[in-house]
């Protein structure tokens, strides 16, 4: 099975900051809730297999993709079904909505993208 890093993420707080993150990079600032963005195109080798969506985004959240699909992300609920049959060549748009919250309410010191 292969992988591809979804990159950049365009991150924005609720007091206006900005910033446009990569894999393992902390969020800039820690607020309730931030925005995270990120579009990605399925490579066209992975035409006729099943595509998923793992994330970590730095805590809990609600996500919504393109495809309609929305739900929950946390670290028990991070892996998403993108499409059966890929055609290839088909744009994700990602968009979560994320408090840097862990299992049980921990709190995130350095939220960070994965």
């Amino acid at each position: 099975a292969s992988t591809r890093q979804i990159e950049p993420w365009e991150f924005t707080a609720p007091s206006g900051i900005a910033a446009r993150l990569r894999a393992g990079d902390t969020w800039p600032v820690v607020e309730l809730p931030v925005q995270l963005r990120a579009a990605v195109t399925v490579p066209e080798e992975w035409a006729g297999a099943p595509v998923e969506l793992d994330l970590w985004l730095g805590g809990e959240g609600f996500l919504r993709l393109s495809t309609e699909l929305e739900g929950g992300l946390d670290p028990f609920h991070h892996r998403f079904p993108v499409t059966g049959s890929a055609r290839g060549g088909e744009r994700l748009e990602v968009e979560a909505e994320v408090v840097p919250t862990g299992p049980f309410g921990t709190h995130i010191a350095e939220p960070r993208v994965w």
